[in-house]
Parts: C-alpha cells; sequence; structure tokens
C-alpha cells in the first residue's frame, strides 16, 4: 500500500513538472482556484496569459491572490518604473555613504559589546576597588545596560555615584537622567537639577542641554528663561542637537531675552538637522516651504522634510505625501502620496488616516494596489535605512 502510494505521488510529481516548464507559472485566484499559464504581458492592472493548450485570455490582477499579486505587479513595467522611480528618489534624499567609523568600544555590535564586557567585568571591578573613576563609571555602565552582567539599576547607580563624588562628568550626567526617571533611586527632580548643574558646570553638552531644557520648563526648578538661554547657547555652540532645537526654538518665539529671528532659528534647525534630528529636518523643511528665515525652497523643503518622515516623524510623512499630492519640490504623485498617508496612519495620526482613507475612496483598484505595494515597498527600505 505504501508502495503505491509512492509510485502515485512520484507519477503526480512528473506530471505536474512539465506544467511548470518554459515559462509556465501555477498562479491562485481569490476564489481559491489555480491556472497554469504563461504571463505574456501586465498592463494597466489587466494580466494576458497563455495555457498550455495555447489558448490566450486576459483577467484582472485583482482576481489573483495576495502572492501572486505581488508577482504580477512587478511585472507591470509602468509599476515597475514608478517603484525604481522611488527607490531613486529615496538614495537621492538619503546616499548611501556612512561615515567611516573608527573601531572603538562605542561601535560595538550589542552582542559583541556584551562580550567585551564580560571579558572586561573582573578587570573592572579590580580597577573600580582600587578607586579608579573610569572604572566606576564604565562598571556603571555595565550594570545599566546589563552587559556582562544582570541589569541592576540600583548597582548602576551606586557605581555611577561613587564616580560622580570624584568629579566624573559622565556619571553626574547618568545620575540626572536616572533621578529624572527614578531609576535605581527615588525620582527627584530637584536632584536630577543638582547633578546636571555639576556636570553641565564642567563643560558636558548634554548635562547643559537638559539643564536648559529643565529651566525653559520649569522641572524641578522655577522657569527661568534667561538661564534657561545660558546652557541652551554654550551646548549648542558644543554641538548638541536637542539644545540647538531648543535654541532654535526660542529664537523663533523671542524667549529669553533674544529678538525674534527666524534666520538665526534657521540655522541652529539646520545645525540640528544636519546631526540627524528628526523635529530640526522637519522644521528646516517646513521653513524652506514657507520662506521663513531662508529662501523659499521646494526642493530643500521636500528633502528635509523626507528625511524626517524616513525616521518615522509621522507629521512629516503626512506633510511628504501632501507634497506628493500637490507636485511641490517632487514629481506630482497620487500613488506616492498615498502611500506616505498609510505610513503616518499606521503610527496612529488621526489626519493621516482620514488623507489615506479620502484618496483611496476615489482611486480605481489598480491605484489602491499600488499604494498599497508602495507602502510595503517604503516600509521596507525605512527598515533597511535604519
Amino acid at each position: 500500500m505504501l508502495v503505491r502510494l509512492v509510485c502515485n505521488i512520484i507519477i503526480l510529481i512528473l506530471s505536474i513538472q512539465p506544467l511548470l516548464a518554459d515559462g509556465y507559472r501555477r498562479l491562485h485566484g481569490v476564489d481559491g482556484g489555480e491556472v497554469v499559464a504563461e504571463v505574456l504581458a501586465v498592463k494597466e492592472g489587466v494580466v494576458t496569459l497563455r495555457r498550455q493548450d495555447g489558448q490566450v485570455f486576459k483577467t484582472p490582477i485583482d482576481q489573483f491572490a495576495e502572492k501572486d499579486r505581488q508577482y504580477l505587479l512587478g511585472l507591470d513595467p509602468r509599476f515597475r518604473r514608478s517603484l525604481d522611480s522611488a527607490k531613486a528618489r529615496f538614495n537621492s534624499f538619503h546616499g548611501s555613504h556612512a561615515p567611516a567609523q573608527a573601531q572603538q568600544v562605542a561601535n560595538l555590535e550589542t552582542d559583541e559589546l556584551w562580550e567585551f564586557y564580560l571579558k572586561a567585568i573582573p578587570v573592572l571591578e579590580k580597577a573600580a576597588s582600587e578607586g579608579n573613576a573610569p572604572a566606576q563609571y564604565n562598571l556603571g555602565v555595565a550594570h545599566f545596560e546589563g552587559l556582562g552582567v544582570r541589569q541592576d539599576y540600583r548597582k548602576a547607580a551606586r557605581w555611577f555615584q561613587i564616580a560622580a563624588t570624584k568629579g566624573d562628568t559622565r556619571a553626574q550626567f547618568r545620575l540626572g537622567q536616572m533621578s529624572l526617571r527614578g531609576q535605581g533611586v527615588e525620582k527627584d527632580t530637584s536632584v536630577a537639577l543638582q547633578w546636571f548643574s555639576k556636570a553641565a558646570e564642567a563643560g558636558h553638552p548634554r548635562a547643559q542641554s537638559h539643564l536648559g531644557a529643565m529651566y525653559v520648563r520649569g522641572i524641578g526648578v522655577e522657569s527661568n528663561e534667561v538661564l534657561a538661554r545660558r546652557w541652551l547657547e554654550s551646548a549648542a555652540k558644543l554641538g548638541e542637537p536637542e539644545s540647538q532645537v531648543d535654541l532654535a526654538i526660542m529664537y523663533m518665539l523671542g524667549m529669553g531675552g533674544l529678538s525674534k529671528d527666524s534666520k538665526l532659528a534657521a540655522h541652529w534647525l539646520r545645525e540640528a538637522a544636519g546631526k540627524g534630528h528628526p523635529f530640526a529636518q522637519y522644521e528646516l523643511g517646513v521653513a524652506y516651504r514657507a520662506g521663513v528665515g531662508v529662501e523659499r525652497d521646494f526642493k530643500e523643503a521636500a528633502r528635509w522634510i523626507h528625511k524626517s518622515a524616513t525616521q518615522r516623524n509621522p507629521d512629516a510623512q503626512l506633510d511628504l505625501g501632501l507634497m506628493y499630492l500637490l507636485g511641490l519640490g517632487v514629481s506630482r504623485d497620487e500613488v506616492e502620496g498615498c502611500a506616505w498617508f498609510s505610513l503616518a496612519a499606521a503610527s496612529g495620526h488621526r489626519m493621516g488616516i482620514e488623507a489615506q482613507r479620502n484618496l483611496e475612496n476615489r482611486f480605481t483598484k489598480e491605484q489602491q494596489e499600488l499604494a498599497r505595494l508602495r507602502t510595503l515597498e517604503l516600509s521596507q527600505l525605512l527598515a533597511a535605512n535604519h
């Protein structure tokens, strides 16, 4: 019985194989049916097929199952061109040249970093017990991140505390963050302010940025725009992007005794945007689109908004979709616009959801399919970019 079954299976396989040879493909319908045919052409949502008996027939692409629809749509020259165009635009906006990185511990992959710390822990523990402040700080990092040891915020805070009292600004900054969040220590904004102040006075850029933000927002201290400006300017000049964004906002609104200055606001946005800050990229794009602080330039607007959109900023994704709809700085492309609306909608952006729905309602079935596949393609590009 078993031999007969095996023979039947072999006969079935041999009978099927010729059907799939010479360009023929097994295609599946949405209704569960199947057809073995050669694909002659795919154009404007219609597939032309030839069966083995020579009969040629046409059928709408939406009659095929999901996997086959993607394959067939990829054969449509118009869709292929638009997809290649999308990839080209992505590369032109972002480029593919990553800056060379020095081979330092900070640049190791997570698993390599863990292995590095695992080997380094005994050395760090010995040096830390002998009073070496950098070793104490790094041991704190190991416990905080769970590198080479079990993650333990309390132990991390203890080692940071020891290093911080010896003047290690990195440890002081870490303690400020942990006090602000209540990690390993009691949540206390006033204590966070003290640690940030110590590190800021010693010239730590991120501590200065955090301190300025606390003063401007009145966190752990009474709001003081003048002191906020002092610390934000100091950190911004040291290249800290968060402070550059906050300083730009102060120039936009005329805070901290500053006169409103859209040009200086744009300058600091550009500095932060160049370091990859998504909010700065978006706001700089908006400035170029409106001609505020810079000469109006729709192409530059699209470039910066695109950069922000690819960092999953839903506001930028919505705006980019609108720019494609209107052809501002980019070639007018409703399908591309709908794809960006879809990405914004996936983040729960209310206007993105409405824009996607309104546009799809007036799309043909082919356009809906193109937009769906373009959204998938963009999602994959964004994932690869990150």
